[in-house]
C-alpha cells in the first residue's frame, strides 16, 4: 500500500503535559489509512521475533480486530482473588487513565486483554507462563472496526520520550509495506492426535454415567487432549489467516506469553456488555455439517429433535438464565432455538439480552456466568469435582475465558474452546463434549474428533 504517514499522536500536547500528570496513564488513539482485518496477523512476524507478550483478537463478521503487544501495566494473580477486591485494585488504575475521547466515545476500544484459567488444583509445568488471572494494558494496539484503522499508545506520561515516539512511528509505518506471507511448510516429528486413547475415554465417560444415573450431577463435561511433536517450532504467522478463514463466525484469538502460544477459534461467546447492556448466548449440542444442503438441513432436523442433546443445551439455558437474574433488571430471550452452523458442526444456539444492574463489576459477571455446563456441567461443584479427578490434565486457559474491556467497563469475552498451546516444538490442541444422561461413549468420542479439527488441520 502506498499511504501518507499518519500523524500518530499529537507530540507537543504530550510534552506540556509531562510535569502535570507525571504518574498518570495516557491512552491516546489516531485514526491511520486502513488496514484490513486480515493483514493485522502480519504484525505477528513483527511480535514473536522482539516483543515477549501479544494479544490478538479477531472477529470480522462482526467488523472488530485488535493486536496488542507489549505491557505496561497488568492485574494478574497465580489464584482465585475476591471480584470486589479486584475492582478496587481496577478503580485505582481508572483514576490514573488520561484517554482521548474525541474517538473513543461512540466505540470501545480495549484497555485491560487478557484471560483466566479454568480454574482447578493440577499445577502442569506446560501451563506454567500462563498466570490464573492475566489482564494487562499493551502499550500498543492496532484497532479494526467498521470505523477504520487506528493505533493506540499506552504509556505513562513521564516517559514518552522521543525515543519511543520513533519507535512506535517506525513500527507503524513498516507495518504497511509487509509482503504476503510465504506458505510455510511444517515438519513433523511426532503426531499423536490420531492415536487411539478410546479405552481411557470409554472408562471416564462410563463413570461420568453412572453419577448422573445415581443423581449426583445433570451433566458433566470431559475433555482430552491431541499432541503433536515438530522438529523445529512452527512459524506462528501463518495459523491465525487460516483459522480466520475457515471459522469466520468464531472469534479467533492467540495470547502470547513469555514462551507459550494460547490460540483458537471459538464459536462461545460468554458475554459482550456495552453500557450495561449484556448480550450471551446459550450453546450446546452437537452435531456434523453436511457434505450438501439436503445432508446438512437432516442433520440439523435431527439435532433439533435430538432429546440428548435437548437435555444438553436445555441445562446450559436454564444456568445462565438463572446466573443472569442475579446481576439483572430484565432478561430478554426468545423461546425459537436456533442452530449455530460453523463450517464443520452446528449447535442448538439461544441469543439471550439482560439489562445489567448498576455497579456491577467485569469480574463479578465473569464470576457469575463462568464456568458454563457448556464446559463443565450443571450442577457446577458436583461437575467440577468429578472433572478433578478423573481428568489426568491441567486444562489451563483451556474453556477458561479470554477477552478485553475499557476503562468504563464495556467489553467481550469469549470461553477458550476450540484451542491449543504452543510451547516450543510443542502443540497440545483441546476438545471436550457434554455428557447427560442418554449419552454413547463412541459418539461422544467422535464428537471430540470433530472439534479438534479446527486446530488438527492447520498441521495435516
Amino acid at each position: 500500500m502506498n499511504l501518507t504517514p499518519p500523524l500518530i499522536f499529537n507530540k507537543e500536547h504530550i510534552n506540556n503535559g509531562l510535569e502535570q500528570n507525571a504518574g498518570n496513564v495516557t491512552s491516546i488513539v489516531q485514526q491511520i489509512a486502513r488496514i484490513d482485518h486480515c493483514d493485522l496477523y502480519k504484525l505477528l512476524d513483527h511480535v514473536q521475533s522482539g516483543i515477549t507478550n501479544f494479544f490478538y483478537w479477531s472477529n470480522p463478521s462482526k467488523n472488530f480486530s485488535f493486536i496488542a503487544f507489549d505491557e505496561l501495566l497488568s492485574l494478574s494473580s497465580d489464584k482465585y482473588l475476591d471480584p470486589e477486591q479486584l475492582k478496587e485494585e481496577l478503580n485505582k488504575i481508572y483514576a490514573r487513565i488520561i484517554s482521548d475521547k474525541k474517538l473513543k466515545k461512540n466505540f470501545a476500544f480495549p484497555l485491560f486483554v487478557g484471560g483466566i484459567k479454568f480454574q482447578n488444583d493440577k499445577k502442569e509445568k506446560e501451563w506454567n507462563d500462563f498466570q490464573y488471572s492475566k489482564w494487562f494494558i499493551p502499550k500498543i494496539m492496532l484497532v479494526q472496526n467498521e470505523e477504520g484503522t487506528f493505533t493506540v499508545i499506552n504509556s505513562f506520561v513521564n516517559r514518552l520520550d522521543k525515543i519511543f515516539l520513533e519507535q512506535i512511528e517506525k513500527m507503524i509505518y513498516e507495518t504497511r509495506n509487509y509482503f504476503p506471507v510465504k506458505k510455510h511448510k511444517i515438519k513433523l516429528k511426532k503426531n499423536n492426535a490420531i492415536e487411539n486413547d478410546y479405552d481411557a475415554w470409554n472408562k471416564k465417560v462410563n463413570a461420568a454415567l453412572k453419577n448422573i444415573s445415581d443423581g449426583k450431577f445433570e451433566k458433566v463435561v470431559l475433555a482430552r487432549i491431541a499432541e503433536i511433536e515438530f522438529e523445529k517450532p512452527p512459524d506462528f504467522s501463518f495459523i491465525m489467516p487460516a483459522l480466520q478463514k475457515n471459522y469466520n463466525d468464531c472469534t479467533t484469538f492467540a495470547f502470547k506469553q513469555n514462551e507459550s502460544i494460547f490460540f483458537g477459534s471459538t464459536p462461545e461467546n460468554l458475554f459482550t456488555i456495552k453500557n450495561l447492556i449484556l448480550a450471551t448466548e446459550a450453546v450446546a449440542g452437537s452435531i456434523a455439517r453436511g457434505t450438501d444442503l439436503e445432508t446438512d438441513s437432516i442433520l440439523e432436523t435431527q439435532l433439533l429433535n435430538s432429546e440428548k442433546n435437548l437435555n444438553e443445551h436445555r441445562s446450559v439455558f436454564n444456568y445462565i438464565l438463572k446466573r443472569l437474574d442475579e446481576v439483572s433488571e430484565k432478561i430478554e430471550y426468545n423461546d425459537f432455538l436456533k442452530v449455530k452452523k460453523l463450517s464443520n458442526i452446528q449447535h442448538l444456539w439461544l441469543p439471550m439480552k439482560a439489562i445489567i444492574k448498576k455497579g456491577t463489576s467485569i469480574f463479578n459477571l465473569i464470576k457469575v456466568l463462568h464456568p458454563t455446563p457448556a464446559v463443565c456441567g450443571f450442577p457446577t461443584n458436583e461437575a467440577f469435582s468429578f472433572i478433578e479427578h478423573n481428568e489426568d490434565f491441567d486444562r489451563g486457559l483451556y474453556a477458561g475465558v479470554i477477552g478485553w474491556f475499557d476503562e468504563e467497563e464495556n467489553g467481550n469475552f469469549a470461553v477458550g474452546i476450540r484451542s491449543a498451546m504452543l510451547r516450543g516444538k510443542t502443540l497440545r490442541a483441546y476438545a471436550g463434549c457434554g455428557i447427560v444422561e442418554g449419552s454413547d461413549p463412541l459418539s461422544e468420542y467422535y464428537e471430540t474428533i470433530l472439534k479438534l479439527k479446527p486446530i488438527i488441520s492447520l498441521f495435516e
